[in-house]
């Protein structure tokens, strides 16, 4: 149900009251922000029947305050009174200028107007500005006008000379030089005109996560299988890019695009430019298109970013993931510093590190050297090296510091414990079912993968990054993935492909062996946990202390647990070899009070080692 809903604002008494041109300036401030907070918020019924415009928000103002009435579509009043008063006061804080107002009063005007008829104005009095009706849309440009805009537009310091649109003199066959003109005309227009679209779109993206893309300048524009990722913190980055660029559009030197972030806003000013031509009718596309294309050519060094506008449209792979091969570590390596990057972006991201960078560094002798002295394993066959390789891969993707779990999550460290078990052994089994589907067994050897698959790892390791970041999967803990990760799901599969981008990487320059190897060796710096051979023994180590709570390898560590005799499950006489075997296969099937304590005996042991 619609309601009126009346507020009545009043200025400090200790301010001299407002002239007449002091009462214009604030009623401005209140109904175009108080507009754009409801457009934001959705609140005007976009699309409906019912749908507001800026003249149904009744704004007027007197010398020591103003008089309001907002109509809202609510279930109740209570609900309506409560949004309009949380709108005005962010409207009022936000403007600054009124931030010392106060709401005097606010609630649902009862009277005939809740029966169907339209909302009483207020009554304005002697205000020098009272509600008006919408004023009429601006006549379009005529086109010769607008075709001599451009021209001298186009004669503006530009990092593109009119051979940069195919221009050539000695070529009539080629782009001609008016419309030459035009393009760079209308790219110095465009360029100008984004750097206010950018930042609309960014207090946008700021006030609310609910502000609509389509209806923005330039981020209606990026890649849409990302648009679930474009946030206030992504913006706080893109808004950077899109102004240096609009500003280097304006220098008479040019390099390359630096990184994909960049490369996005100036594809954006250039089809934006390009579409401006053709919606004014300024020439015929067949003459304007050479016109870019050859821009194109002349502005970027490659197509990588155009990658990004193609998806296979896979609702259980994150776009991160098909795209590993141009963003290799997701949505941040948009802004990769690269070779002229902004100083920002150097100083933020400079070189990542990932976890396979110290096994990366060693050569492949010396990694399987060490996994058969150390773990007494065979390299050489396939399923051996690939259940390692997915414990290193989980352990470097999904810690207990990853964004994979929020802190306001209420998960126990058992829980998480098994979560991570679970993974392992999925992970393992998740490898094994592909190398099966190639119809390799427990007998084949990493040749006979690389004979069969051709040895790029590239595609499986997607589709494995797709499962296991896969926001709807299950755990044992009951939550999924999507709910332990919360709002950082896009962090964490920014993550782990760039973990399996350096995978690909090695794998790429070295072989598919190599890029195994390098897996499978940070795998071998967890051989006490579980999914390596080790886990046996580690089992056999801390079974003593979960049915002895004065074991003495608890030592001086049990009080600070609180207690450990409070900790300890009671087991019946054969009870416990059934736990001691699930501990042993399927840790993650224990109940979350054995995995607590589970997790209490391993850093027990741990620190008792260290």
């Amino acid at each position: 149900m619609r309601y009126p809903v009346e507020v009545r604002l009043s200025q400090p008494q200790a301010r001299p009251r407002m002239d007449s041109l002091q009462q214009v300036g604030a009623e401005s401030l209140l109904r175009l922000n108080l507009w754009q907070l409801m457009t934001t918020e959705g609140l005007t019924g976009k699309g409906t029947d019912g749908e507001l415009h800026i003249t149904d928000l009744h704004v007027c103002t007197k010398p020591a305050g103003a008089h309001v009435i907002v109509p809202l579509d609510t279930l109740s009043l209570t609900e309506a009174e409560r949004l309009t008063a949380t709108m005005v006061r962010h409207t009022l804080d936000a403007s600054v200028l009124l931030a010392d107002w106060e709401i005097v009063h606010c609630g649902v005007k009862l009277d005939e107007t809740l029966l169907g008829a339209a909302p009483e104005r207020p009554d304005c009095g002697g205000s020098p500005l009272s509600v008006e009706p919408a004023p009429p849309e601006r006549p379009p440009t005529p086109p010769d006008v607008m075709r001599q805009r451009l021209v001298v537009a186009s004669l503006r310091p530009s990092p593109f000379p009119l051979h940069a649109f195919g221009f050539d003199p000695a070529d009539p066959s080629g782009v001609d030089e008016s419309t030459a003109r035009l393009a760079a005309g209308a790219i110095q227009d465009i360029a100008f005109r984004a750097t206010r679209h950018v930042l609309r779109d960014h207090r946008s993206l700021s006030l609310s996560r609910l502000a609509d893309l389509d209806e923005m300048g330039v981020y209606g524009l990026l890649p849409a299988a990302y648009r679930r990722r474009y946030d206030a913190s992504f913006s706080n980055w893109m808004v950077i890019t899109v102004i240096d660029m609009a500003g280097r559009l304006g220098r008479l030197e040019w390099t390359p695009p630096a990184n994909l972030a960049e490369a996005l806003a100036l594809h954006i000013i250039i089809a934006t430019a390009q579409r401006k031509i053709l919606h004014e009718k300024l020439t015929a596309e067949a003459r304007v298109e050479p016109a870019f294309r050859a821009l194109r050519a002349f502005a970027f060094d490659n197509d990588d970013h155009e990658r990004l506008y193609t998806s296979a449209g896979d609702e259980g792979l994150d776009p991160v993931f098909e795209h590993m091969d141009v963003a290799p570590g997701g949505l941040v390596s948009w802004f990769a510093p690269g070779r002229y990057g902004h100083p920002y972006f150097i100083a933020q991201l400079g070189d990542r590190p990932t976890v396979f960078d110290e096994a990366a560094d060693n050569d492949d002798d010396y990694n399987d050297a060490q996994l058969r002295a150390e773990l007494d394993l065979d390299p050489a066959n396939l399923f051996t090296l690939t259940d390692l390789a997915a414990v290193g891969i989980v352990e470097g993707t999904w810690q207990a510091t990853s964004p994979a779990v929020q802190p306001e999550v209420p998960i126990s460290k058992g829980d998480l414990w098994r979560v991570l078990c679970y993974h392992r052994h999925s992970a393992q089994r998740w490898f094994r079912s592909w190398c099966a589907k190639l119809g390799l067994d427990a007998n084949s050897t990493v040749a006979d993968l690389a004979a069969v698959h051709g040895g790029d790892l590239r595609e499986p390791l997607q589709a494995f990054g797709g499962w296991l970041t896969d926001p709807t999967r299950s755990l044992p803990s009951g939550h999924t993935i999507g709910q332990l990760a919360g709002t950082s799901h896009g962090v964490f599969c920014d993550i782990v492909a760039h973990n399996l981008s350096t995978i690909v990487e090695h794998n790429r320059s070295g072989g598919l062996r190599h890029g195994l190897l390098v897996a499978a060796a940070r795998g071998g710096l967890s051989r006490n946990r579980y999914g390596t051979p080790g886990w046996p023994s580690t089992v056999d180590l801390v079974a003593p202390m979960l049915t002895e709570p004065n074991h003495p390898d608890w030592g001086p560590h049990a009080a600070a647990h609180g207690g450990i005799a409070a900790l300890l499950p009671v087991y019946a006489d054969n009870e416990f070899s059934v736990v001691r075997d699930t501990l042993t296969a399927k840790p993650w099937r224990v109940d979350s009070a054995t995995a607590d304590c589970v997790v209490t005996a391993l850093l027990t042991k741990l620190a008792a080692t260290h």
